[in-house]
């Protein structure tokens, strides 16, 4: 279940707990949109699918990785996550120069 954490006309963030979740990938032809994966009790271990950059059972951590601008694949209509610890996930809209 999705957490949901903040809303604005440019971002939104919800938290993911452990386990695997399924986000859906809205796209507007005149945005660009840049997402991210935050670790935000520790390290956890993250894979992902649909993303120009996927992680592979990736630990992501602070003072290690952190997934802060990565983008949605070109072909994805879903963003899967697994994690197993609580994850911020991070979007951010801005309209194409």
């Amino acid at each position: 279940a999705l957490t949901l954490v903040a809303v604005s006309e440019d971002y939104y963030m919800c938290m993911l707990g452990a386990g695997e979740h399924e986000l859906p990938v809205e796209r507007e032809e005149d945005f660009e949109i840049k997402c991210g994966l935050i670790p935000v009790a520790g390290k956890c271990k993250v894979t992902t699918t649909g993303l120009q950059w996927n992680c592979d059972q990736l630990d992501l951590q602070f003072g290690g990785i952190v997934s802060a601008c990565n983008e949605f694949a070109a072909d994805a209509t879903v963003v899967t996550v697994k994690t197993d610890g609580p994850i911020l996930w991070t979007c951010t809209i801005a309209k194409k120069e």
